[in-house]
């Protein structure tokens, strides 16, 4: 039996645009390709890809690796399976540059931020009904 696949979706502002999907969609040919067989893979079998398909940066960091493109995600929930795809860039060098990382734990602060004011409007819904 398969397991149940992965959620996997872009990180939005606030104002409901996606960096990182305007940045994937704007490669084509065999970029295109190798970021839809990496992206694939995270659905299929999870966060914890091997090396070297993904690799672990930080914390809740991870990052997905389509030479010579780097998407960064984490796992925003084990339970709902929901893997976010944070930021990306193009690896131009051979370490992750900083300011690239710094980028992506800031937008998981705030899509947790995200999550935990969902869930406390979800307890006051819940309260009130009661």
């Amino acid at each position: 039996m398969k397991d149940e696949e992965w959620n996997v979706i872009w990180f939005e502002s606030s104002r409901g645009s996606s960096e990182v999907q305007e940045f994937v969609e704007e490669f084509r040919g065999d970029g295109r390709k190798r970021i839809a067989r990496h992206l694939k893979a995270l659905i299929e079998h999870g966060p914890t890809l091997p090396y070297p398909l993904a690799s672990h940066i930080e914390g809740k960091l991870w990052e997905l690796r389509p030479d010579p493109i780097r998407l960064f995600y984490y796992v925003a929930s084990s339970e709902e399976r929901l893997i976010v795809i944070l930021h990306g860039y193009r690896k131009q060098t051979n370490t992750t540059p900083r300011r690239e990382i710094e980028k992506a734990l800031a937008r998981m602060a705030a899509q947790e931020e995200r999550i935990e004011e969902k869930r406390r409007r979800e307890q006051r819904q819940e309260g009130m009904r009661r």
